[in-house]
């Protein structure tokens, strides 16, 4: 896994729409509201077919609909979200980390 750590405003999310764009990948968020964010940008970007879904979107396929790899805007958030709690550390091996 890799992990991008900046700023905001920085363009991570950006850069992440470029990688699911290229990749075919799915974008997992939050909530609506960032999905929406997040494909508005990617629709400015011309990259309309990149697909963003929330964690109860991913939740909800089954089967051979749900992705074997997604990319993650906010880990933090996200991990928050799907654990009910926020996370004050959390560790990761080195591989493939940068």
């Amino acid at each position: 896994m890799f992990i991008d750590v900046d700023n905001r405003q920085t363009g991570k999310t950006t850069s992440l729409i470029m990688d699911a764009y290229y990749t075919g990948l799915p974008i997992v968020t939050t909530s609506i509201t960032r999905r929406n964010n997040i494909q508005y940008q990617a629709n400015q970007m011309g990259m309309s077919c990149v697909k963003v879904m929330t964690i109860h979107d991913l939740e909800n396929l089954k089967g051979h609909d749900k992705p074997e790899q997604v990319l993650i805007d906010e880990l933090e958030d996200v991990l928050t979200a799907l654990l009910g709690c926020r996370v004050v550390k959390a560790n990761m091996s080195r591989k493939d980390v940068v």
